[in-house]
């Protein structure tokens, strides 16, 4: 059987962003891949390599305005909740920067590093 993206299903506020990552990539989700828009000025491949499901990049400063022109796409490939009490949820993201970058081009971050995310709707 074939499968294709009919559409993409955005969210561009923190909970929405937060609810659908949880919704996909729970335990009863379908895990799909999630194309993610965010901003990379302050994540340089170091970083990303130090970055952990345990210990997730987390950005040091505010995102900057929608003109800037750095913004990025990345893909979201999987979550981890670090507590079943707080869900705090560390992405694990794979960028397009290559293998070089990160640990063989993907890294961790917070959940608070999307400024949109796009989830597949699937046809069938």
């Amino acid at each position: 059987m074939k499968y294709g993206i009919k559409s993409l299903i955005y969210y561009d506020t923190p909970h929405k962003i937060r609810q659908a990552l949880l919704r996909n990539f729970g335990n009863e989700g379908p895990k799909y891949p999630i194309i993610a828009g965010c901003e990379m000025y302050d994540f340089p491949s170091i970083s990303a390599r130090k970055a952990t499901a345990k210990n997730p990049f987390q950005r040091k400063y505010p995102m900057k305005n929608d003109d800037d022109p750095r913004h990025h796409c990345v893909v979201i490939t999987g979550i981890y909740v670090a507590s079943p009490v707080t869900h705090k949820i560390a992405v694990q993201i794979k960028n397009s920067h290559g293998y070089g970058w990160g640990n063989a081009g993907k890294s961790w971050v917070t959940e608070d590093f999307f400024r949109v995310i796009g989830v597949p709707k699937m046809a069938n």
